[in-house]
């Protein structure tokens, strides 16, 4: 005949058999989380990114015509509207909108970006504008 199992032990199984569920569920939580942030969260900030590229683009276009009619650019570009954009576009990445301002003398060349603030009040990461191209720099 066997003996009773001592309550103790019995109790100790009990609690394992109890946790057993939560040993299954927390490691798939965590692996759905991993997932998510590895390939949803950067494919919708690419998309963002590629928005306001487009956006960008748009912009540029009107800068050059305004630039073609006024032999410079514009101090602004509100100074765009309504002639050159129906309405300067936010961008859908970044804060604090555009960032635009002549370069050179005259008012031949113009920098434009948007970004993320940083600490210092520096834009981080930060996409923008060169006679290249959109440069994304991260």
């Amino acid at each position: 005949m066997e003996e009773p199992e001592p309550l103790a032990e019995k109790r100790i199984r009990m609690r394992w058999l109890a946790l057993r569920p939560y040993i299954v569920i927390i490691p798939l939580f965590l692996i759905a989380l991993v997932l998510f942030f590895n390939w949803y969260v950067p494919s919708s900030l690419k998309a963002d990114r590629t928005e306001t590229v487009t956006v960008g683009d748009e912009i540029v276009k009107a800068l050059d015509s305004y630039f073609g009619d006024h032999s410079k650019y514009p101090n602004s570009l509100e100074a765009l509207v309504p002639k050159y954009l129906d309405k300067v576009k936010p961008p859908t990445w970044g804060e604090d909108g555009w960032q635009y301002q002549l370069n050179g003398p005259n008012g031949k060349s113009f920098g434009l970006k948007v970004g993320y603030k940083g600490r210092d009040n520096s834009y981080y990461p930060v996409i923008y504008y060169s006679p290249l191209g959109w440069i994304f720099d991260n």
